[in-house]
């Protein structure tokens, strides 16, 4: 996924840069304002999507691992056996 993210933002510097080479030069046009504006909402989008879901999935991760220490903690701890028919 990051590749992808990547390769588009090296494909919108090269455009902006494009733009700014063609006739006439030094003036970028609007619609390659516009393309760049949108290549940089895609990135930020795949990027901020990637890192919310790894956060969730770190905080799911330390849940299930309290959930078995707990666990763990419960079965080591001796039983009291209250039945006084043995």
């Amino acid at each position: 996924m990051y590749g992808l993210t990547i390769i588009t933002m090296l494909a919108g510097l090269v455009l902006l840069y494009m733009g700014m080479l063609l006739p006439p030069k030094g003036e970028i046009h609007s619609s390659v304002l516009t393309a760049f504006g949108i290549i940089l909402v895609f990135c930020a989008a795949v990027f901020g999507i990637d890192l919310r879901y790894a956060d969730k999935l770190r905080e799911f991760k330390g849940a299930i691992s309290d959930h078995v220490a707990e666990a763990l903690m419960d079965a080591k701890k001796p039983s009291i056996n209250l039945n006084k028919s043995e």
